[in-house]
């Protein structure tokens, strides 16, 4: 849709430029008409506007909708050797950040925690269960697998989709249609407990993501 959009945009212009010296007066459109008729002009680009920033006002560091208790408590630790870090974005439509513990003079363990948004409101539509079903059926690609994409496994027993990969230690769930929630692991944590912990973590997560 939005290349196609694109497209009739450059052709359009291309239109105006070869006949602009035949044009006498304004071209009214069928829209302008009944503007000038009812009064009112056609809002849906201003609905999309306005659709995107509160997507974007809702959209914050994971880590801000989690507490060291909660995290403590799934992971089986005492909440003040638990450190939360980050809450940077790696762009306008996504924000990560990363929960870490272990002993001093050891290699920490590290939960990357991230969201990201649909990128294209009102031109991307579903995005969050396309997204899964994309890792799903067509995965990652990445070193050191030669060139053949990591497949995602889907995890049942979870109120919206989701879909892990123990390669990759990468657990993925939608919220809605326009949200994408991941965890990454880089934990000394087998893929038993990698999933049991993800999801919970998620059901908070999505908990209270919806009380914003």
């Amino acid at each position: 849709m939005f290349i196609l959009s694109v497209f009739l945009i450059f052709a359009s212009c291309k239109n105006d430029e070869a006949v602009k010296n035949q044009v006498k007066s304004p071209v009214t459109t069928k829209e302008e008409k009944k503007a000038k008729i009812t009064g009112k002009k056609d809002t849906k680009d201003a609905k999309d506007i306005k659709n995107t920033k509160d997507n974007n006002s809702k959209l914050v560091s994971p880590c801000l909708l989690i507490g060291n208790k909660d995290l403590a408590d799934i992971l089986g630790l005492d909440a003040k050797d638990i450190s939360i870090s980050g809450g940077r974005g790696s762009g306008p439509s996504s924000k990560s950040c990363s929960v870490s513990w272990g002993k001093p003079g050891e290699v920490r363990n590290i939960i990357h925690l991230s969201i990201q948004m649909n990128p294209l409101p009102g031109e991307f539509e579903n995005f969050g269960e396309a997204f899964i079903n994309s890792k799903i059926k067509n995965g990652d690609m990445g070193y050191p697998n030669e060139g053949k994409p990591y497949k995602y496994q889907k995890l049942d027993g979870y109120n919206s989709l989701a879909a892990y990969n123990d390669d990759l230690r990468r657990l993925y769930w939608n919220h809605g249609e326009e949200y994408v929630f991941s965890i990454y692991y880089n934990a000394g944590l087998d893929s038993k407990t990698r999933k049991k912990h993800g999801l919970k973590i998620a059901k908070i997560l999505d908990s209270n993501f919806d009380k914003k």
